[in-house]
C-alpha cells in the first residue's frame, strides 16, 4: 500500500517536471562528488579525503570487512536480480541501468 503522505524523489522530479541538474552514481562516486562545484569550491576541506582516493582508499569504508565488498554478482542470482528489478524498475530507468547490470556492476 502505497503512503501517500510520502513521495520518493523520483516522483517528485516527475511530478514538478524537474531534471536534475547532476546525478551522483554509485559506481563513479568519488569522480562525480569532486564534480560538483560546491566540493570544487571547498576542495581545501576535503584534502584528506582526497589524499585517501588518490591512494585507492575509499574514505567512507574504513570500517569495512574485505569479504563485504564483493561485486554485486555474487550477492545475487537471476531469480533474485528480476524481482529487484521489477520492484524497483523507475530507479533503473532514472540511473540508465539496464537490467542486467548488476551481472557487471563492481560495489
Amino acid at each position: 500500500m502505497k503512503n501517500l503522505h510520502l513521495m520518493d524523489y523520483l516522483e517528485a522530479f516527475r511530478d514538478r517536471k524537474l531534471t536534475p541538474k547532476k546525478v551522483i552514481r554509485y559506481e563513479n562516486l568519488e569522480q562525480d562528488l569532486l564534480s560538483l562545484e560546491i566540493i570544487q569550491e571547498n576542495i581545501g576541506l576535503f584534502e584528506n579525503e582526497i589524499e585517501k582516493l588518490k591512494q585507492g582508499v575509499s574514505p567512507w569504508r574504513t570500517t569495512y570487512q574485505p569479504e563485504l565488498l564483493k561485486p554485486y554478482c555474487e550477492y545475487f542470482n537471476e531469480e533474485l536480480a528480476d524481482i529487484v528489478y521489477e520492484n524497483q524498475k523507475k530507479f533503473f530507468d532514472f540511473g540508465s541501468y539496464e537490467k542486467d547490470s548488476w551481472k557487471t556492476l563492481k560495489n
